[in-house]
């Protein structure tokens, strides 16, 4: 996977299929993110992170707090 930037909001953004492992990084806040065959709809359930890499054993969504957006980095 080429390494890309995407922009957090509060809504999930598949980041990985699960295929193969995938690294999330931030630089200046925390992260949410959940594994997931399909867009998470009960957000409450979830992992915080800064930097967080990931074995591909499902489809990855990430987002933020409600307010909040930011770039992270995906490889």
């Amino acid at each position: 996977m080429a390494t890309r930037a995407v922009v957090l909001t509060t809504t999930p953004q598949q980041l990985s299929d699960g295929t193969a492992g995938v690294r999330i990084q931030s630089f200046k806040y925390k992260f949410k993110w959940a594994a997931s065959t399909s867009q998470p709809t009960d957000l409450s359930i979830f992992h915080l992170d800064e930097d967080a890499w990931i074995e591909g054993k499902g489809a990855i969504w990430a987002w933020q707090d409600l307010g909040t957006t930011g770039t992270v980095i995906v490889t």
